[in-house]
């Protein structure tokens, strides 16, 4: 063996020659150790430099070979994790060239064309361009860093769709956090304290300020839990300061208390009027520091106080009067209303079916709101664990953004069973990434290998478990400062940590989805049917998954979950991908087309109302990580037919959204039923002859914009096609 003081290291592209250090080893393997969540000892670390020495040759060494020396060396002392996370690394270094490569591409891109990958984004704009920009870098980082080399060629196969690959390791995911609690008191955000607000105006202000940094902090949807209740007391606040006024005005003389009261309802409306109207313009023209517009949604509808449900009818009556100027208004799409729908509260005779009724009319005109039940299927229906948690638990569980929904977790147990009766189930809490498996190609491999197909779904399955463990591990040594009222305020369960405090106490109670998608596209590849004609096996894989998810979730400990994906992009590329694999499928997997959404039908199924909704059923209660069911329907005009349909999906404990064809004229604001099946059939107003109409219709589990105002779709081509070949039931 030669020694070391004799052993020098020559760099040519610097031009010299160093001393061989062995401390420059040590330094490099600790950090490839520490990228895997390792840690090596000084003793591993000498051990490892002692084998390079061993290994050289020649008292000259050229850089590229030492590495190569060291990769073995790791190798031969049994570090063979920290010598893969060494090489890839490595790999890592000598792509960076390819990485700016591809964010040139991407910059030249933008330059002449719109990026539609995502439909809450507005790519002309230089915020959105710089955070697309950024986030092709980091998503190139995370494939090259991050992904095992298996993991990355399931990934760019099409066999695994990791989403939102340029945010998993920076932040948590989709988030319902607790608003009223962070109000409460006041709070401190960026070395400013705010005070807890004192009037129903400044509550909705103050909310505003929250949902946007809240927003801005993750990636995908965050929601605000039952506005009505949040808003509640600050409603009541602002009418004792009105109703004072009015007695004092009025001092010395007879008051009528009916007009004082009438006096002070009428402005805490216009406040609630001004507040929410203020809200629908800041988050459909700001967009947040993700450069898209912050996907926020809000639930209510279910409290029965007085303010709760003024709170309730003011956000459907500012939604269904829309923005704009006097004469020229249309509903906008964010936040996304979701009205809580209870059939003791909103049934027939029931206290609040008037605003039941108002939520319809709302619905008729700017497709929102969904509706989500509490109600207890029949016995021999699929269960709804949304309605089994209220009933037992006493709590409303908001969908996080539009379909992702937080598996069960007790305070007391620390885990998703409850310690007893008197447990608490924690509802405040997020989701850290969805990775989606493609049904059909995974199916059509086992075929073409002559495999079980549930061996090579296992693998798959696996693969996805292997991604969110580490997921997990890696955000759990983030800081309470990257996300301070999450972390810091109480926005998620246990989320009072100082802000230098890791996070993996909050993050312990979070959901990591395993998505899927095509599943009707399975069915026709293994049985010949689609599902709309049969469910059998179809419904049986779902479960296959969903008892994975179980399985895993007990050896693990984390929290997994089944999760129909919305598939924006995903859908469309899934389709290209099995093509580039195996080709197509006669009259199943076809070039320009996409895969299924979720569970649910494929959208040219010739179907009524009630029998997709029947069907859908059947696989509710196996994708409890995210799920949503949505109806189209041909007549808006029909009030007691769409309040039938919305009734009886409830009673089947779906979450629901009504879908139509939504077109307003900006000139006369106007709105009809579009036609999406020929292209310009609806581009003129058929009141005023006007051509400047905006079409809203439904990404997935939230709507956007098939043409804006400037005449331009926010939607991907593939999702183009898919609503172009919709059938209104």
């Amino acid at each position: 063996m030669i020694n070391k003081q004799d052993i020098t290291v020559n760099k040519k592209r610097k031009g010299f020659t160093e001393p061989f250090d062995e401390t420059k080893i040590h330094a490099a393997i600790r950090k490839s150790a520490e990228r895997i969540l390792q840690v090596m000892s000084d003793d591993d670390c000498k051990k490892v430099s002692q084998r390079v020495l061993e290994l050289i040759t020649d008292k000259e060494i050229g850089v590229k070979k030492l590495h190569r020396l060291v990769e073995v060396a790791l190798d031969d002392t049994g570090f063979y994790k920290v010598a893969e996370s060494y090489r890839q690394y490595r790999n890592y270094k000598e792509d960076s060239q390819r990485i700016m490569e591809a964010v040139d591409a991407k910059t030249l891109e933008l330059s002449y064309k719109e990026d539609r990958s995502n439909a809450n984004c507005d790519s002309t704009l230089v915020s959105t361009k710089r955070s697309i920009l950024y986030g092709e870098m980091q998503k190139e980082k995370y494939e090259r860093i991050f992904l095992s080399v298996e993991e990355l060629e399931a990934i760019k196969d099409g066999y695994l769709y990791i989403h939102d690959r340029s945010a998993r390791w920076d932040t948590y995911n989709c988030s319902v956090q607790n608003y009223k609690n962070i109000l409460k008191g006041g709070f401190t955000l960026s070395n400013t304290e705010y005070n807890e607000p004192q009037s129903a105006a400044a509550a909705i202000a103050v909310l505003s300020d929250v949902m946007n940094v809240i927003a801005s902090n993750q990636y995908g949807g965050n929601t605000v839990p039952e506005i009505d209740d949040i808003l509640d007391e600050y409603c009541e606040k602002s009418y004792q300061f009105y109703l004072k006024q009015y007695y004092e005005i009025r001092e010395g003389l007879d008051v009528d208390p009916e007009k004082a009261d009438k006096f002070a309802e009428e402005r805490v409306r216009r406040e609630l009027a001004q507040g929410f109207q203020s809200i629908e313009l800041t988050f459909n023209s700001v967009s947040s520091s993700r450069g898209d517009f912050p996907f926020i949604a809000v639930t209510f509808g279910h409290r029965t106080s007085r303010w709760a449900a003024l709170v309730s009818s003011v956000i459907l009556q500012v939604r269904k009067e829309g923005q704009g100027k006097p004469g020229h208004k249309i509903p906008v799409v964010f936040p996304k209303l979701i009205f809580i729908y209870d059939s003791e509260l909103h049934g027939p005779g029931k206290e609040l079916e008037w605003l039941f009724k108002e939520a319809v009319e709302c619905t008729k005109i700017a497709q929102y709101p969904d509706y989500l039940s509490l109600d207890l299927p029949a016995e021999g229906e699929s269960p709804n664990y949304i309605g089994e948690v209220y009933h037992k638990w006493g709590c409303v569980v908001s969908p996080m953004g539009c379909r992702s929904f937080i598996s069960p977790m007790f305070k007391n147990s620390g885990t998703w069973e409850p310690a007893d009766d008197n447990d608490e189930f924690l509802y405040h809490r997020c989701n850290l990434g969805v990775i989606a498996l493609n049904l059909p190609m995974i199916y059509q491999k086992s075929k073409v290998e002559q495999k079980e197909y549930h061996e090579v779904l296992d693998y798959y399955l696996e693969l996805t478990r292997g991604i969110h463990k580490r997921t997990f591990d890696y955000l759990c040594k983030l800081k309470a400062s990257s996300s301070p009222l999450a972390f810091c305020e109480g926005g998620l369960d246990g989320g009072y940590l100082n802000p230098d405090d890791c996070i993996a106490p909050v993050l312990k109670n979070s959901t990591l989805s395993f998505g899927y998608g095509g599943l009707n596209e399975l069915s026709l590849l293994a049985t010949g049917k689609p599902l709309h004609e049969f469910q059998d096996f179809a419904v049986a894989e779902l479960k296959y998954i969903s008892d994975k998810c179980a399985e895993f979730k007990k050896q693990d400990g984390l929290l997994y979950a089944a999760y129909g994906i919305p598939g924006e992009t995903a859908l469309p590329l899934m389709n290209d991908q099995f093509i580039k694999k195996y080709g197509e499928v006669p009259g199943i997997i076809k070039k320009g087309g996409y895969l299924s959404n979720s569970f649910h039908c494929h959208v040219t199924a010739d179907v009524t109302p009630i029998e997709k909704m029947d069907i859908e059923s059947k696989f509710w209660n196996y994708s409890n990580g995210g799920k949503i069911s949505h109806i189209s329907i041909n007549n808006i005009k029909n009030t007691e037919g769409i309040i039938s349909l919305i009734r009886y999906g409830m009673s089947k404990g779906l979450y629901l959204g009504v879908n139509h064809p939504e077109n307003h004229c900006i000139d006369c604001s106007s709105h009809w039923e579009g036609n999406d099946h020929e292209d310009d059939i609806d581009s003129l107003c058929p009141i005023c002859g006007s051509g400047n109409i905006v079409k809203i219709r439904r990404m997935n589990g939230y709507l956007s914009y098939t043409r804006t105002r400037s005449g331009k779709a926010r939607f991907h081509e593939g999702k183009l096609k898919e609503i172009k070949d919709r059938v209104n039931m």
